[in-house]
């Protein structure tokens, strides 16, 4: 019983506090439009921050339906389509573009200088482009840049 009436006591005091803090005839008018504005404000940013969610969730969703639907049931792809996807992935793999590809019904043959740092991460990354089936290794290791133009640059 003593604690319900502390709990009282408490509730009491808080709602008096709120009381005169609100409705104070000097300043009351203008901490309940600060309370107002910032409520507002609070309940807008809250939205913006679920309409965000559920539009990135959305592209995500149909990213992995897209993605699932290639795995599969994988559409033939031109050879040249098929070798400008493995261009566009190359050129996030290595420091340089002088690397020759070609595509011929999914085997595409790369040749030219590269990195022997850059070797392994490259093939990897031509064998997971869409399409590509077989890949022929012509590439010219070279542990450093140094006088090949290929590499400089």
């Amino acid at each position: 019983m003593r604690g319900r009436s502390l709990l009282g006591i408490a509730g009491a005091l808080a709602a008096g506090a709120f009381a005169t803090f609100f409705l104070d005839p000097d300043q009351g008018r203008r901490r309940r439009a600060i309370a107002r504005d910032r409520l507002s404000s609070g309940l807008r940013h809250a939205a913006d921050s679920s309409q965000a969610l559920a539009h990135g969730l959305r592209n995500r969703t149909t990213g992995l339906v897209a993605g699932a639907r290639r795995r599969l049931s994988p559409a033939p792809v031109s050879d040249d389509v098929l070798a400008e996807r493995v261009r566009a992935r190359m050129g996030h793999i290595v420091s340089h573009s002088s690397i020759d590809v070609q595509a011929v019904q999914g085997e595409v043959t790369l040749r030219g200088p590269v990195l022997d740092t850059e070797i392994e991460g490259l093939l990897r990354a031509v064998r997971a482009v869409p399409g590509v089936h077989v890949v022929v290794d012509q590439l010219e290791p070279h542990p450093r840049p140094g006088n090949i133009p290929g590499l400089q640059s």
